[in-house]
């Protein structure tokens, strides 16, 4: 029942997430990347590594090339969860809007959420939001 939908910790309703084309939440991505650029420069990095618009699906990459893209997407988890703890000033909650949209690039995009090791990283990272509502998402999504 869950693999009819795409996954999403934007949308409540999968349904609603799987109407949402990736070509739209890639450029949400990129443009929340650019953003927390300004923050940090890099998070442009990823934009470079993580958002070409014709990357091949995972399954059609070598072991070595997931391994590359797992390492990169574990960093960029990383960086995500501080930014999103980062509770000074007004700017907080489009810092975890931003952070939520790169997250959900990745869910889409590379299945995070069925990777065990980017799945374990999502789940360590995120432990420190465990009171917020896209946690409980993120637990739903992967299958522990």
């Amino acid at each position: 029942n869950s693999h009819l939908y795409k996954p999403s910790i934007i949308y409540q309703d999968a349904k609603k997430a799987s109407d949402v084309p990736l070509a739209t939440i890639r450029e949400n991505c990129v443009a929340s990347l650019r953003q927390l650029e300004a923050m940090d420069p890099e998070f442009g990095v990823f934009v470079t590594l993580l958002c070409k618009p014709n990357e091949k699906e995972r399954g059609l990459l070598t072991s070595a090339e997931n391994e590359t893209i797992d390492t990169t997407i574990e960093d960029l988890l990383f960086r995500l969860s501080l930014r999103m703890s980062n509770r000074n000033g007004n700017s907080n909650n489009n810092t975890l809007a931003a952070c939520l949209h790169v997250v959900e690039y990745l869910l889409r995009k590379y299945d995070i959420h069925l990777r065990p090791k980017t799945a374990s990283t999502m789940i360590l990272v995120m432990l420190p939001h465990h009171e917020e509502p896209y946690f409980l998402r993120i637990l739903q999504l992967i299958d522990l």
